[in-house]
Parts: C-alpha cells; structure tokens; sequence
C-alpha cells in the first residue's frame, strides 16, 4: 500500500460510521492511526508533514471521547454547537494542510518530474473547500444560522469524498513519491 494509499483508508475510517449500539465500531483514532503511518512515510517529501502528524494525533485523542465512557468517565456527553465545532477543527485543518501540500507538490514536483496542474488544481479547490469546512461553522454557529449548518455539513462531506478519491488517484503517481524514494 502506497504512503497516500494509507492515508486515503484511514480518512475513510474517519469517515465511516459502524454503530453498534451507542458505539462505532470503525474507531476514529484507528483511522488516524494509518494517516499518521502514511504521512511518517512521506514525511521528506510533504510540505508540513509535522504539522500534519501533530493535526492528525490531536484529532486521534478527540476520537477517543466517544469510548471514555467504556472506562468509566463523564467525558462522553453530548457537545455544545459550538464546542462541536472546535472538536472537529483538527480533522478539517489536516485536509486542509494535506490539500495544500499535495498541490505545492503537484505544481513543483522536484528535478526530472513534470508538474500535474490539473493535480495541483484539484488540491487548491480542495484546500478552499476545507478552508470553509474550518470556518463555516464558527459563522453559523456564532451568528445564529443553525439553518445553514446542513449546508455545511454536506461541503464537510463532499470535501472528504474527493479528497480520498483524489488520494487514490494520485497514489502512485512520480511527484508524490519518486521511483528511487519509493523502493
């Protein structure tokens, strides 16, 4: 499985619900984990890899909230919009920092590999997308528009969609992870 490949199955972990009972059975942080494992692994060739290592093990521990209870505490309570709002910040800051270093990557891949600006292109609308994803709901919760979050909701969604497609598309291709590195 290829660095982005990994990345790619653990946003869909994140993304993914399985509930059993009050529990979900894909556990977040599990997700997390393999982004994590895919971002180690492409840690020299990423724009602000330890931005994302540190983005993706923070959203890892607000993925545990839902299980606290499993041992015992309090913590598992339903959140505030606005406290809701700052829990999912992590996750839609790493799509975001991911976006922006997959298209910084694509426009100027390194010597003897062509730029991707189709590539390149996607990721800035992605980085855009998730930009609003971040900050949207500041504005709906903060302004009292709580009839705009479900189009938010579905911009979060969307964003997360491509963003994987994106990341299986490009997986193998010269400028994310050179024929000589990738050995």
């Amino acid at each position: 499985m290829s660095p982005l490949q990994q990345v790619a199955m653990g946003l869909v972990i994140v993304g993914l619900t399985a509930q059993a009972g009050d529990y979900d059975l894909l556990p977040d942080p599990l997700g997390w984990a393999l982004a994590v494992g895919g971002v180690v692994r492409l840690r020299n060739r990423l724009p602000s890899a330890g931005a994302l290592l540190g983005l993706a093990v923070l959203a890892a521990v607000v993925g545990l909230r839902p299980y606290l209870e499993l041992i015992g505490s309090e913590l598992d309570v339903e959140l505030e919009p606005a406290l809701a709002w700052a829990v999912s910040l992590p996750q839609a800051l790493f799509c975001l920092l991911l976006a922006r270093g997959l298209a910084a990557l694509a426009r100027d891949p390194g010597e003897g590999i062509a730029p991707d600006e189709y590539r390149a292109r996607w990721f800035s609308g992605l980085t855009l997308a998730f930009g609003v994803v971040a900050l949207a709901p500041a504005v709906v919760v903060g302004g009292g528009l709580e009839d705009a979050y479900g189009i938010v909701a579905f911009i979060a969604v969307l964003s997360l969609l491509t963003l994987i497609y994106q990341l299986f598309r490009v997986h193998a291709q010269p400028w994310v992870e050179p024929a000589e590195a990738a050995g």
